[in-house]
């Protein structure tokens, strides 16, 4: 996850929005609440993600999965366990899936944070949205945009970070579970973002960046970036 390394402190994370519970979203989860511990955090984490289905769990069960009484690592049971005293305790909440709209999800003094559902196959997933010191940056996670609602959450933001995961000749599976360049480009032209950072590269897309490149330029006229590990990007810049 490289959270030490990016050079942010634990005890400054609010909260930890899921797209989803693929095991390359979420397998860190565990090891960072375990970190804070360490960081002397004292506040409350807050915790959002999606609703569950007969495949995944919602968002509240994944976190009582891991860490209740019964839980995979139970010996940190005191952050979910409001019977047991600890320094801070992880909260839950399970966006709804039911309706395609824009949901607010948590809202404070310094920031909103807003999802909608999108589809990657059975996996229930949501994009998310933070708006913050007055500007926009969205998330896609994982999808296909066969809901088509990426572009309303990512409408006039200044970022919109996109998996890059397929070439767009990729066919069978995994062209329905995620997003062809092409496709990325209408997403960014519709939503008229200002820029647009391609990360989650896999081997199939990496070596590969100046195809990608092309394919988006023809449909999208903003700036285009290939996001690496412990890369920074500013909105304003």
């Amino acid at each position: 996850m490289n959270y030490e390394k990016s050079g942010a402190n634990l005890t400054d994370l609010k909260v930890v929005a899921f797209s989803h519970f693929h095991v390359d979203h979420s397998a860190d989860f565990a090891a960072l609440v375990k970190a804070s511990y360490f960081a002397q955090r004292n506040q409350d984490l807050i915790v959002l993600g999606p609703e569950g289905n007969d495949i995944m769990p919602s968002t509240t069960e994944f976190i009582n999965r891991l860490f209740a009484r019964k839980g995979v690592f139970a010996y940190l049971s005191e952050y979910v366990d409001t019977e047991q005293s600890g320094r801070f305790k992880i909260r839950g909440k399970s966006v709804l899936l039911t309706k395609h709209i824009k949901q607010v999800a948590y809202t404070s003094n310094r920031f909103v944070l807003s999802a909608i559902p999108v589809h990657h196959g059975p996996i229930p997933a949501l994009a998310w949205r933070i708006d913050v010191a007055g500007c926009a940056i969205t998330f896609s996670g994982d999808m296909s945009n066969r809901f088509q609602t990426l572009a309303s959450l990512a409408k006039d933001s200044e970022l919109l970070i996109a998996h890059n995961a397929i070439p767009e000749t990729l066919q069978g599976v995994g062209r329905s579970l995620h997003m062809a360049p092409s496709e990325i480009a209408k997403i960014a032209r519709q939503a008229d973002v200002k820029k647009l950072i391609l990360s989650h590269r896999m081997k199939r897309t990496l070596g590969r960046e100046q195809e990608t490149l092309a394919i988006i330029k023809r449909r999208y006229k903003g700036t285009v970036l290939f996001a690496e590990d412990r890369d920074s990007f500013f909105p304003k810049k």
